[in-house]
């Protein structure tokens, strides 16, 4: 039997045990110009264990003593880093960044540059995150990732337009930047038009590099590249598809019937008048928002090719997108069919023919919106003692308020119709100099065919 002693003496060696299994590693983190890093992240290879370097860039790692581990380094903008760990020699690890997001071209007013030659303020998404994102519109690819760059829309059923605006209001008048697409000026209210899978990138300039552009680029830039092919690429096919289900995420928490009739009888008696309701037990009566908000198909279908000889770049593509609304299904609508051909030929050594052509078709319906006498606007004021319809099958009437009226009934009365036509190109020859000088003539075309119908029917919606 053990004695006091040594239990006492054998719990200690379990205690220690851990400890001289371990092995403390220090170091110090710097970049390519010997400067300390903060914050790198270093971790011990496949684990979850792990510290960060201090303001003076050192760190203090404990590892096991086991012969047979690596560190893991990282920090954003920076290549990832591995070290094997061999002995207790204190580290000097040089973090080297990352020579994709230096070289990455951005374009600019006067030509492009690589991200580690521009100094001036921009910002640019991809098309490969845009693509990511499933996007109905080319703006929306800016919300929220972009820096300084503001979208509000105008209105939330499909199709609805948007206001850009970069680094805030800079006048009482035009607040729109100027949207140029392969070269060619476009207006913000028709980005509608513009496949969102047919964009290679978007630039946004925002301060002196747009000043090529002159007045019109008061309220920056945002310059839209479409997909090109390659040289003495073979032919490449891709088709993207998808379709989805929207349905509100969020519904107001309104009265029911007998609330309703509770609030209203008590709200007459202390005005010292009747009582409109002998009895309040209705129940739950007409949920409006229920009867208006329904789940609300969208697609998107696109199909483009690309590739290239040894004098030619092709890309071509065709798109088709339909959206319905959750408030009014078809009679709140939109959908768009695509057609783009970019076309690049070297017609020499130094000279150079490019062609775009985009088209586009979209197709609208609407519905009255935003304000008094809106859809949304009747359906949360809708009294909910008073069914849809009538026992005959018509709509009944809200009578109690005269601006109030059955949201269902007019929704059933709409009708607005819009559609467009659109076809954006150009025709551009370039002559290079050398590397750095070229001359480039082009001839840019831009025409729109808008059509809209309204059809009023007589319909009595009450008193």
């Amino acid at each position: 039997m053990l004695t006091m002693k040594q239990l006492l003496i054998l719990f200690m060696i379990c205690l220690l045990s851990p400890v001289f299994g371990q092995k403390t590693v220090t170091g110090i983190v710097q970049n390519e110009k010997k400067e300390p890093m903060p914050f790198v992240s270093i971790t011990i290879k496949g684990t979850s264990k792990g510290v960060k370097s201090n303001v003076l860039g050192e760190f203090k790692i404990v590892i096991p003593d086991t012969g047979n581990v690596s560190l893991m380094l990282s920090f954003i903008g920076f290549e990832k880093q591995e070290l094997k760990i061999t002995g207790l020699e204190p580290l000097i690890v040089t973090m080297v960044q990352e020579s994709k997001s230096l070289n990455e071209v951005v374009v600019v007013g006067y030509g492009s540059a690589t991200k580690k030659e521009l100094t001036g303020a921009t910002s640019k998404v991809g098309g490969e995150d845009i693509e990511k994102l499933n996007l109905s519109r080319m703006d929306q690819a800016l919300q929220g990732q972009v820096s300084g760059v503001n979208i509000s829309t105008n209105s939330g059923s499909p199709g609805g337009a948007a206001n850009i605006r970069i680094r805030g209001l800079s006048t009482f008048g035009d607040n729109d930047p100027l949207i140029l697409v392969d070269g060619v000026v476009y207006d913000s209210e028709g980005l509608n038009a513009l496949n969102p899978s047919d964009i290679k990138s978007i630039n946004v300039l925002k301060d002196a590099t747009a000043g090529i552009y002159g007045v019109r680029a008061a309220n920056g830039v945002i310059l839209v590249e479409t997909k090109q092919g390659r040289l003495n690429a073979k032919p490449k096919v891709e088709l993207t598809s998808y379709y989805g289900v929207q349905s509100t995420s969020r519904k107001l928490d309104l009265l029911n019937a007998t609330e309703y009739a509770i609030i209203k009888n008590e709200m007459f008696a202390f005005g010292g008048q009747d009582m409109p309701f002998n009895n309040t037990a209705l129940g739950v009566g007409t949920n409006w928002q229920d009867s208006v908000f329904k789940n609300a198909p969208v697609q998107s279908h696109n199909l483009s090719m690309s590739g290239g000889t040894a004098n030619t770049r092709y890309s071509l593509g065709l798109g088709y997108f339909s959206q319905d609304g959750i408030v009014g299904g078809p009679k709140s609508h939109f959908s768009r069919y695509n057609a783009r051909l970019n076309l690049s030929t070297d017609l020499s050594k130094k000279l150079k023919l490019n062609s775009v052509f985009l088209f586009s078709n979209d197709y609208r319906n609407t519905l009255p919106e935003n304000g008094i006498g809106s859809v949304l606007y009747n359906t949360i004021n809708a009294f909910p003692n008073e069914p849809i319809r009538m026992p005959d099958g018509s709509y009944s009437y809200l009578e109690e308020v005269s601006d109030i009226i059955n949201p269902l009934a007019q929704i059933a009365n709409q009708y607005n119709w819009s559609w467009a036509d659109k076809f954006v190109g150009k025709e551009e020859l370039v002559y290079e100099f050398n590397e750095n000088l070229s001359f480039t003539n082009r001839y840019n075309y831009n025409y729109a065919q808008v059509q809209s119908k309204v059809f009023s029917p007589l319909a009595w919606f009450g008193p």
